[in-house]
């Protein structure tokens, strides 16, 4: 019985920890798109265009935004990064809105996907 309360403490840990992590994202698209989502822009879907200085800098980072609207309009932006997915930026041409600062990308396994893989070990251990 010790060792269910023992479990259960740890997902009440596990939930509370998650709950104050604040959001990570894989990709630009992700990241953007939720922070358009948040402001209540319904996005359908967001494209990287890349222009030919953009490729040139390998420290720095930028590319165009091509932003769908559930509506199908179509709006443009701009994407600026100081060190590749760190320190970036994003304008998008649509409401006044003015250029915004995005969460730095992570690499490899999110957030959720290693709490569920933790609670999967976890479980395993006990059966």
């Amino acid at each position: 019985m010790k060792k269910y309360y023992w479990l259960l403490g740890c997902l009440v840990i596990i939930g509370v920890g998650l709950w104050l992590q604040p959001p990570r994202y894989n990709s630009f698209g992700d990241a953007i798109g939720a922070d358009l989502r948040q402001q209540g822009i319904a996005v359908r879907r967001i494209e990287l265009v890349h222009a030919w200085p953009d490729s040139v800098n390998t420290i720095s980072y930028g590319a165009n935004l091509r932003v769908t609207l559930m509506s199908g309009r179509v709006v443009w932006g701009r994407l600026e990064c100081q060190h590749l997915t760190q320190n970036c930026t994003y304008q998008v041409n649509m409401n006044d809105m003015g250029r915004r600062a995005l969460l730095d990308l992570v690499d490899g396994i999110s957030w959720p996907q290693q709490i569920v893989q933790l609670i999967t070990q976890i479980i395993k251990e006990f059966h």
